[in-house]
């Protein structure tokens, strides 16, 4: 991973924050700059090297990282002194997708191709910093009263991710204003469904819905703040979500933003997110919904649940780009075709697990060739609803089909 040009200030300033974290477990704090720099980039947030004169502005954001997971309560064995497992979760999609690019460029320079999967895995690359940041910046308190729930928040937040949905907006908005426009009026609402996505990740954690104790790796957001905080800081992302689209965007009139605002409405209540969790639950309880679940049943469930929020953040993205009515309702079928083929690989991937808990899945019902069949249909849908847009302004919302495609293959 390249130094490049990170200032010496930068550096200077961060001993201080490896000492919080030393100081926990009673240790010396290292101090030397070698060993400063090589903690720094083995935690995987270090920024693209045309990222790097910005690098002080970001420190205070380094700062935030180590007091949400470093301010808690002393005792409790699950947090204290682990700061590092917390902020290699954040940075694990980010590092690992590094490495992959890297992998990819030496193949890719040595068979001469270029595909376009590489292209969105070099799309997430530039824009992940953007996004991260921006992540960080969206949840904040300023009142000393609350600040467990920005702290339950940000535990959430901070526990890695693809962030593919912030990468859909974005690259959807590109798709209609041109790949060569600048896409940062986006980045508020590409927000907006990251956080969303990641308050029904602590909803359904909840022991009343899946109960479930470990997320990415780390104990989930109720087994470290209690149900009662969890349940509240979901509540929050939800606000702060809203806040995102409606004072955090710049550039856009007003209308176009009641109109973005709207749809997020939608897709959390009954007639998105909220209705396809209450199907999920009643088919992971059959006994008490005394009915047999259909394929036809599966696919409106994770229509609801998981391909809603995706649509959201496609359309969303392309109304803040200017789309025509023509453009938004292929947005829409993309979104559609797409969500549901992002929901059938992960059906695919979590095979095993999800058969010794007697989920129901795509690969349950149409057995694991019929899944791989379905993911592919439904890949090449949302590729042809892609035909009004120019092939080169569209390129990443097709090389995320062909990632898909990847994905399902492994």
């Amino acid at each position: 991973m390249k130094f490049s040009s990170i200032s010496l200030f930068a550096l200077a300033a961060l001993p201080q924050l490896f000492a919080k974290e030393t100081m926990i477990r009673g240790k010396e704090p290292p101090l030397d700059k070698m060993t400063i720099t090589q903690k720094f980039f083995s935690l995987g947030l270090a920024f693209q090297p045309e990222m790097d004169e910005l690098f002080e502005e970001k420190l205070p954001t380094i700062e935030k990282l180590f007091d949400v997971h470093l301010n808690v309560e002393e005792g409790n064995d699950i947090v204290v002194g682990k700061a590092n497992n917390r902020l290699q979760g954040m940075a694990k999609s980010y590092k690992e997708l590094k490495d992959s690019i890297e992998n990819t460029e030496t193949y890719q320079e040595y068979v001469g191709v270029k595909s376009e999967a590489f292209e969105y895995r070099a799309f997430v690359e530039k824009k992940m910093p953007l996004v991260e940041e921006a992540l960080m910046e969206a949840v904040h308190s300023n009142q000393v009263e609350t600040k467990l729930l920005e702290d339950s928040a940000l535990y959430t937040l901070t526990t890695g991710g693809k962030r593919l949905r912030p990468m859909l907006c974005l690259a959807a908005f590109e798709a209609v204003a041109g790949s060569d426009k600048d896409s940062s009026m986006a980045i508020p609402t590409a927000v907006s469904a990251e956080l969303i996505h990641s308050m029904s990740l602590m909803t359904d954690d909840l022991p009343s819905n899946d109960n479930d104790e470990m997320r990415r790796g780390v104990p989930s957001n109720h087994v470290v703040y209690g149900e009662n905080v969890a349940m509240l800081a979901a509540g929050s992302m939800v606000g702060y979500a809203f806040s995102q689209v409606l004072e955090g965007t710049e550039g856009i009139e007003a209308k176009v933003l009641v109109q973005v605002a709207s749809r997020l409405a939608r897709v959390i209540g009954v007639e998105g997110m909220a209705g396809g969790q209450l199907m999920d639950l009643l088919a992971e309880n059959k006994s008490e919904s005394k009915r047999e679940f259909s394929l036809v049943d599966l696919e409106w469930i994770h229509l609801h649940k998981t391909a809603s929020l995706i649509q959201y953040a496609v359309v969303a993205g392309g109304i803040l780009g200017g789309a025509s009515s023509e453009e938004i309702d292929a947005m829409e079928v993309y979104g559609h075709k797409i969500g549901l083929a992002f929901q059938v690989v992960d059906d695919l991937l979590d095979m095993e697990q999800d058969e010794a808990v007697g989920k129901l899945t795509y690969p349950k019902l149409l057995g694991e060739e019929g899944a791989r069949a379905e993911a592919a249909k439904l890949i090449a849908q949302s590729k042809d609803a892609l035909e009004v847009f120019d092939k080169e302004d569209a390129k990443i919302l097709y090389a995320f089909a062909d990632f898909l495609t990847e994905r399902a293959n492994k």
